[in-house]
């Protein structure tokens, strides 16, 4: 129950989150769920956070983009080792890590249809095996998200992020409809055209300029 005010304040605002890994992460937070995970919107993505991994959420002040003083909450911080946190190169190169995101809230009635989709997309990719598919965002070079949206016609949207550099690409965006079948079918499409597309154009160095240059930590 004391969550809650500090749930209220803060959602709508955008805060700063720091990860036990060292990682700080800026955008809104949706919910705060201390048994389960925090979800915040960056860039336009819905991510989800263990908040086992959390060390800390502050308020950001807009006006000269520094942390307020009140902490939303702070947690005893637990050194975790980045694996990534030296990473120079290419995020969605070859062999690198990939995380699929999808929603997961209670709140949101297309998280079925969101979670088929994510969860037809990691199978199909730890099968083909070009990038390793891993069970954290924050284990990942860059992440892949399913999304369905319902508001006014019904689309299913794949796009390609990282919140390492804070870049959001959508691949491709399909029609379909409020059932998890339809959705299992454009999330195999989705793999099949622009996923093993991008993977070809990869391997033979034909990506766009602006793709390389959004997706590259130098």
């Amino acid at each position: 129950m004391l969550l809650l005010p500090l749930m209220a304040n803060a959602q709508d605002k955008v805060s700063v989150v720091k990860l036990k890994n060292g990682t700080q992460l800026k955008g809104v937070i949706k919910s705060i769920d201390p048994t389960d995970a925090v979800v915040m919107d960056i860039a336009g993505v819905e991510t989800t956070l263990k908040f086992d991994s959390v060390l800390s959420i502050e308020a950001l002040d807009i006006n000269n983009q520094t942390p307020e003083t009140n902490k939303l909450f702070y947690v005893e911080k637990i050194p975790v080792e980045d694996p990534l946190k030296d990473y120079k190169g290419f995020l969605l190169g070859k062999g690198n890590n990939v995380y699929i995101h999808h929603s997961n809230s209670d709140e949101n009635p297309n998280a079925k249809y969101d979670k088929e989709g994510a969860i037809v997309l990691r199978a199909l990719l730890k099968k083909d095996g070009f990038w390793n598919v891993v069970d954290n965002m924050y284990d990942a070079h860059f992440v892949i998200s399913y999304g369905v949206v319902t508001t006014k016609s019904d689309k299913a949207n794949l796009s390609i992020s990282s919140w390492r550099i804070n870049k959001v690409h959508i691949l491709d965006s399909r029609g379909t409809n409020e059932s998890v079948l339809k959705n299992n079918i454009v999330a195999q499409d989705f793999y099949n055209g622009p996923i093993k597309s991008l993977q070809k154009k990869i391997e033979k160095g034909k990506l766009s300029k602006k793709l390389i240059e959004d997706f590259t930590i130098n």
